[in-house]
């Protein structure tokens, strides 16, 4: 996957060009943001300039606060649950992913990990 403007994952600031390999074909095929009910940015939505503002914004999606770093969490997430075969579709995917970042559940497994790592 790569989206169009340039970034290595699945963006919700641009539409991503997709080629997967299933049940031994090659399809591509293009995501755009819109059709899952996600809301397309500008790539300064996302981006942030220090360590502490990247920790911010990370811990404010894991709590499930919206807007275009939870979009993009939720499309790569999802994208994530679908390729493992955890869910049927990308849609389906994406709405796992959605209910599970505003259930609190990653931020609670990431300060578990963190409370973990600490010990080591």
């Amino acid at each position: 996957v790569t989206s169009n403007d340039g970034i290595d994952e699945l963006s919700v600031t641009s539409n991503s060009l997709v080629h997967e390999l299933k049940n031994k074909e090659i399809t591509s095929y293009e995501i755009v943001p819109e059709d899952y009910n996600l809301v397309k940015c500008d790539i300064e939505d996302i981006q942030v300039g220090t360590l502490e503002e990247a920790y911010l914004f990370g811990v404010e999606i894991l709590n499930g606060k919206r807007g275009p770093g939870f979009d993009m969490v939720a499309l790569n997430a999802g994208t994530a649950l679908y390729i493992s075969d955890k869910v049927e579709s990308l849609s389906e995917g994406i709405e796992r992913a959605k209910r599970e970042l505003h259930s609190g559940r990653p931020l609670l497994l990431l300060n578990k990990y963190a409370k973990f790592t600490n010990q080591l």
